[in-house]
């Protein structure tokens, strides 16, 4: 696999406001650069009242990773959370710096029924996503763009209020631009989006929406990161 150019990560924390010491403690930067194509660490960038966030993965250092987070969250639930499945099961951490949501991920690769659990920190509140057919009649509209060009949706099960979730699966079907546009039509694409486009071009990066959180009446708009095809 051909190296991410250096810098990359620190242009990303930089360009989506996420250059925080908070956030910051939670990164190795070089570590991060090795596996930024390979779902390690990306922007989740809201449509309206909230905070920019991080997701940060585990990839490529599991030992280290759990250590960082369990210094800047010391809950014993955190600790416990994180162990409750067996190694071979992704962890991932969704946080401004003083919140988190932790993720184990993709489980139903695993033979779980659920995709992911979910523990939200402070309130130590569990939840779970499952693949869906729609999203709840509410959320719809939220989605309604994104429903429009395909996808995969999935609905968050056990939290205090309905969210539902749509991945692109663009990285997968060479439809890496099609969800961008879709929300830039209905005028819901953060500016960040291309700004850091643009930011990660020279370093051979190409920015596409891999996931969107609906819920509280805005988007979560998470970017995933693929190599930009040569010219």
């Amino acid at each position: 696999m051909l190296p991410v150019p250096s810098g990359a990560t620190e242009t990303l924390l930089r360009v989506c406001g996420l250059d925080r010491p908070a956030l910051r403690a939670l990164v190795d930067t070089a570590v991060a650069d090795r596996h930024l194509v390979d779902f390690k660490l990306c922007p989740i960038l809201p449509t309206a009242r909230r905070p920019p966030r991080l997701y940060l993965a585990w990839t490529g250092e599991p030992a280290a990773w759990t250590a960082r987070v369990q210094a800047r969250f010391p809950q014993p639930e955190v600790a416990a959370f994180l162990a409750s499945v067996p190694g071979d099961c992704r962890r991932m951490i969704d946080t401004d710096g003083e919140t988190a949501e932790l993720y184990l991920d993709d489980l139903h690769l695993h033979g779980h029924p659920e995709m992911c659990r979910v523990l939200a920190v402070p309130a130590m509140a569990r939840s779970h996503i499952v693949l869906a057919e729609a999203p709840p009649a509410a959320l719809r509209p939220l989605l309604a763009p994104l429903l429009a060009v395909g996808g995969m949706v999935a609905v968050r099960k056990g939290g205090p209020t309905p969210r539902a979730l749509w991945v692109s699966e663009a990285r997968w079907k060479d439809r890496v631009g099609v969800a961008r546009e879709a929300l830039r039509a209905a005028g819901l694409l953060p500016p960040a989006v291309d700004a850091l486009d643009a930011a990660l071009a020279p370093l051979g990066l190409q920015v596409y929406v891999d996931g969107v959180d609906a819920w509280d009446g805005a988007l979560d708009i998470t970017l995933g990161l693929i190599r930009r095809p040569a010219a």
